[in-house]
This record gives structure tokens, C-alpha cells and sequence, in this order.
């Protein structure tokens, strides 16, 4: 057979007429070839995010309950969840608001709201420990919080480090029992060093079980105590089960603002930490006098950041 030439007659080239001669001995390598470029076509008539792997998950946000104190104490609580869900948070942090614990998961899910952490009291009282406990089972509340993981006053020493890491232990194990996952959250006393030179926050983090006890970051206080949350994320990943999203303002103030409204970095933090699995991005603000204007203000700006997956 003659594969010399081409379909309009000219001569083919070395390499050419080996790949004809290949083909004409191995038809299925046509098939093959053709079929691979349908596929190809096909896949690009898809919209433009999936042909060129640009993620189209969306991020959700959530905000605890502490932000919207001052609205909480205006308005029904219905009310305030209402307008928060109708901003675009998904997830809540907090204490129940109904007057019963079914009235307030059943309103919550209502609103598409997932109620996914609230406290529990940092004692060595374990009988008021696993009443918490049971109340969070009850509400169907993946995660809780120790938002002060600490017995004493700051600074901490080393002995105060090793009576708090076995706490966390006792009521990580009694958490994980009820299907739930313990987090402590830091300030930032963690950082200050310890009379060896080590700091707290380390402590806390190499001496807890990792299947028991997570964290979740504050990145505010981390960034005010001269810690450095990009590297922090990057080094403990998914042990990190939530971010507290709080922001700060510039200069020697340093005080906590609305999220949008300071100096930290936050498209470079949670591009990070959606990198490295952290799920659950918690806006927060102490002491906000109009917190559901503050929600909006968080919310506008996350949704305009450049994030692998996008907030919406």
C-alpha cells in the first residue's frame, strides 16, 4: 500500500510517512486519536471554570453569636438570624437562642443555617462538662469550643501548660464519646514564651491527642501577638478545624474592627487555609455596637476576595 503521499498529493516527510505507516498497521491507534479529539472538543464546550480546573465550590461563612449581642438584646432572635442568612452565612457559632433546644435547630434549618459549635465550660468539674456536652449531642453540633483553655491568669508557666494540655485530653475523649470534635481557641497570651523560652501555643498543640483536640485560630489575636497565622496554617493544616475571621486596625492601635475594615491580609490567609482543608470561616467581632452592619461589611469583602473557592 501506497502512504507515501499526502491527501492533497504531496510528498510526505520521513517522520510523516512512519506515523502513516504506523496507522495503516495499527488501526486501532486511529480510533484511538479520534476519539480523543471528540473528547477533547466535547469537554470544551463545557463552561469555561471546568475546562480549565478553576474550582466552582462555594466557601462557606459563618459568624458567632457575640457579634450580634448588642442586635440580640434589640430584636427577637428570630429576626437577627433572619437577616444574617438573608446576607449569605450558612454557619453559626454560639450559644442556643430558642427557648427550647428542638425550637432553635428546627428554625435553623429553616434559614439553611448549620449550627456547628458551641462552648463548653473549661473545668475540672466533668459532671457540668458532659451536661454541656449533651446539650450540643442534642442540638447535632459537630464541634466545641474551649475559648479559654486556662485554670490561672497569663503568663503561663510550664506546669500551667501541662495541667491545661491533660484537661484538654479529659474533655477532648469525653467529646469525642458523643460524636463531637473538641477545639480550644487562642488569644494572645499563648504567645507570650513560658520560663523556658517555648511558648504556650506550641505546648498546647505537641502535648494534646491530634484525634482528640483541634484548634481553632484566632487570626486577630495571633496577628496582635506578633505570630505569624500564614505559617501557623501551614504547619498544623486540618488540625485546624475553624478560623476566627476578626480584623485588625493599623498603626499602634491595633484594636479588633469589622473584617474588611483593617490590615490583615485575609484573601492570602484563607486562600491558605482552603488549601489545606480548613472548612469553617467564622466572622467575628467583640464588642460591636451594630453587629449585623458589621456582618454585611464582612460579607461584602470576603465575597470579593480572589479565593480558590469563592464566598457567595
Amino acid at each position: 500500500m501506497n502512504v507515501s503521499k499526502s491527501l492533497n498529493g504531496a510528498p510526505l516527510t520521513p517522520e510523516q510517512n512512519s506515523l502513516k505507516l504506523e496507522e495503516t498497521m495499527n488501526p486501532g491507534r486511529r480510533t484511538f486519536i479520534s476519539n480523543s479529539l471528540a473528547a477533547a472538543s466535547f469537554a470544551c464546550l463545557m463552561p469555561l471554570g471546568a475546562c480549565m480546573g478553576t474550582s466552582t465550590k462555594k466557601q462557606p461563612v459563618g459568624f458567632i453569636s457575640g457579634v450580634v449581642k448588642n442586635d440580640l438584646e434589640k430584636m427577637d432572635w428570630r429576626e437577627v438570624l433572619k437577616k444574617a442568612a438573608d446576607m449569605g452565612y450558612t454557619e453559626y457559632e454560639g450559644q442556643n437562642l430558642g427557648e427550647s433546644l428542638p425550637e432553635f435547630k428546627e428554625y435553623c434549618a429553616t434559614l439553611g443555617i448549620k449550627h456547628i459549635a458551641g462552648s463548653v465550660p473549661f473545668v475540672e468539674d466533668m459532671e457540668a462538662v458532659t451536661t454541656k456536652l449533651d446539650e450540643l449531642q442534642s442540638l447535632g453540633v459537630p464541634y466545641t469550643v474551649c475559648y479559654y483553655p486556662w485554670l490561672v491568669q497569663a503568663p503561663f508557666t510550664k506546669a500551667d501548660c501541662e495541667q491545661s494540655a491533660q484537661l484538654l485530653n479529659k474533655i477532648g475523649k469525653l467529646a469525642n464519646e458523643r460524636g463531637i470534635q473538641l477545639c480550644w481557641h487562642n488569644h494572645e497570651k499563648e504567645f507570650i514564651p513560658m520560663e523556658n523560652g517555648a511558648l504556650p501555643f506550641d505546648y498546647l498543640m505537641e502535648h494534646t491527642a491530634q484525634d482528640l483536640v483541634s484548634l481553632e485560630l484566632d487570626l486577630y489575636w495571633a496577628t496582635n501577638a506578633g505570630a505569624d497565622p500564614l505559617q501557623i496554617i501551614n504547619t498544623l493544616k486540618d488540625r485546624i478545624k475553624m478560623l476566627h475571621v476578626k480584623d485588625m486596625e493599623g498603626g499602634s492601635n491595633q484594636e479588633i474592627t469589622c473584617v474588611g475594615k483593617g490590615t490583615i491580609n485575609f484573601e492570602t490567609l484563607l486562600s491558605a487555609a482552603q488549601k489545606v482543608g480548613i472548612e469553617h470561616f467564622i466572622v467575628e467581632r467583640d464588642r460591636a455596637i451594630n453587629g449585623l452592619e458589621c456582618l454585611q461589611t464582612a460579607f461584602d469583602h470576603l465575597s470579593g476576595l480572589d479565593l480558590p473557592n469563592k464566598v457567595s
